[in-house]
C-alpha cells in the first residue's frame, strides 16, 4: 500500500479531516504477475484526541456522509475518485504502473486545490 502524503488537513467544528488517495498493490496466484487498484480513505480526528478515525471512502457517498458524520452535511466536497480500475501486469511492469498512478493522483490532488 501507497498513501499518497502530500495532503493538507482541514477542520470543521474541532474535527480535522483528510482524504487519503492509495496506491495498493497486491500479489496474485501467478507468481509473475501483481494486481494494481487505487483506493481513497477519509482520516477524521476529533480536537480531543490523539487517534485518527479511517474510513474506505470508496464506499461512501454523500448520504452516507451526512448520516455518519452530520457536522460535515453541505460543508465539504467528496473528491472525485480515480477510475475504479484493477490492473494486472507483470511484476517488472509494477514500479512503471505505480508512477503512473500516483501522477493521476497527484494531478487530481492539485485540481482540488
Amino acid at each position: 500500500m501507497i498513501s499518497y502524503v502530500d495532503m493538507d488537513v482541514s477542520k470543521i467544528d474541532g474535527i480535522a479531516y483528510c482524504f487519503i488517495p492509495q496506491v495498493l498493490v497486491m500479489s496474485m496466484a501467478e507468481k509473475d504477475k501483481k494486481a494494481i487498484t487505487s483506493a481513497n480513505l477519509l482520516a477524521i480526528k476529533e480536537d480531543d484526541t490523539k487517534k485518527w478515525t479511517f474510513f474506505n471512502f470508496n464506499k461512501i457517498d454523500q448520504e452516507k456522509i451526512n448520516m455518519f458524520l452530520p457536522e460535515f452535511s453541505g460543508k465539504i466536497s467528496l473528491p472525485p475518485g480515480l477510475e475504479k480500475k484493477t490492473f494486472v501486469v507483470q511484476k517488472e511492469d509494477v514500479a512503471k504502473t505505480v508512477d503512473h498512478l500516483m501522477q493521476l493522483i497527484d494531478e487530481s490532488v492539485k485540481k482540488r486545490n
